[in-house]
């Protein structure tokens, strides 16, 4: 039996918007604490439907944050359900963003929280 699948998981991953080209520069291009550091425990953290929080941080080509939504999903979602909300929110964040705001998408960010 799995420890980990015992134990209350916590941690963070946040990535960017666009730039990673492949799963190197995803790894490189990204952060991760608790228990999302190791890849294994990103394995088991997904393998199952889990209730999630996550926030998605616009950032604008001065570096400036100008705006960051927490969006909490009471629902467990699989790995690929929770991709498919955070996409969509996503698009709803940058839809709503002023039309003369640039903005940078290497920089801006999806944080994942357990």
């Amino acid at each position: 039996m799995n420890i980990l699948g015992l134990m209350k998981l916590k941690g963070t991953m946040q990535f960017p918007l666009a730039g990673s080209q492949n799963y190197e520069d995803f790894q490189k291009e990204s952060s991760f604490t608790g228990d999302f550091r190791h890849n294994h425990s990103r394995v088991i953290i997904f393998s199952k439907p889990r209730q999630y929080r996550f926030f998605v941080g616009l950032v604008d080509t001065i570096g400036n944050l100008i705006d960051e939504t927490e969006y909490k999903i009471d629902e467990p979602l699989t790995k690929d359900e929770l991709t498919q909300v955070i996409k969509q929110m996503i698009h709803e964040q940058l839809y709503e963003v002023e039309e003369n705001q640039e903005i940078n998408l290497t920089e801006s960010y999806v944080r994942i929280e357990l």
